[in-house]
């Protein structure tokens, strides 16, 4: 007996490809224009050279993969605006919790590493945790908190993040931080594209690390 499954016709799978094309090439304009406001450009993405020559005073970090990419980077403080670090746009960085979540609807939902997908909040596949009142208020997420994947097992996910504005009371897992900004300074979802963004991945990348 056949199963009553329904696939796509190979019509259906190239219009998707080709929608999915479309997609990639208005949000790398999108990138590139914002960047372009900032007075920067969008690196290109470069083989890292194996033999690479560093001065002592560019040397900041002892690890070689730093330092491939410090040589490879686009210098961001070329750009129209002043820099400032992330840090000092932050009023508050939070580590989530490692109780164990359940799948039975008990509690409150929790967002975890596969909620954040794309620079955005994907509740499509939801836990829920059973906390005390106490541990809740203190993880319960407000409208601009950032996301970020502080650990992962495939690197082009550590350091993704995604800002909050879910309706409803939210909390959220171990493997991600919550970033707190200061409003007087930046506004959350400019600090969440950049990070998200080639110019942002570039810092990521040269200081991330396997362990």
């Amino acid at each position: 007996m056949v199963p009553n499954i329904w696939l796509p016709t190979e019509r259906a799978q190239a219009e998707i490809a080709d929608t999915r094309q479309r997609i990639a090439e208005i949000e790398d304009q999108i990138e590139t224009e914002f960047l372009a406001a900032l007075g920067l450009t969008k690196p290109q993405r470069v083989e890292l050279p194996k033999v690479f020559a560093v001065s002592w005073k560019d040397f900041e970090r002892w690890s070689v993969s730093y330092n491939q990419r410090a040589v490879t980077s686009i210098d961001i403080s070329r750009g129209r605006y002043p820099l400032r670090r992330l840090g000092e746009c932050l009023v508050a960085m939070q580590y989530g919790t490692s109780e164990k979540a359940n799948q039975r609807g008990a509690g409150v939902p929790i967002l975890r590493i596969n909620n954040i997908k794309g620079g955005a909040i994907d509740t499509s596949d939801l836990k829920h945790i059973d906390l005390r009142a106490k541990a809740i208020s203190s993880l319960l997420l407000s409208d601009g908190d950032i996301l970020v994947i502080r650990t992962s097992g495939s690197g082009d996910l550590v350091g993704t993040c995604a800002v909050f504005h879910e309706q409803g009371e939210f909390v959220f897992a171990s493997y991600l931080i919550r970033m707190v900004v200061d409003r007087g300074i930046a506004h959350p979802d400019y600090v969440g594209y950049f990070l998200n963004c080639s110019l942002g991945r570039q810092q990521v990348e040269a200081m991330s690390r396997h362990i």
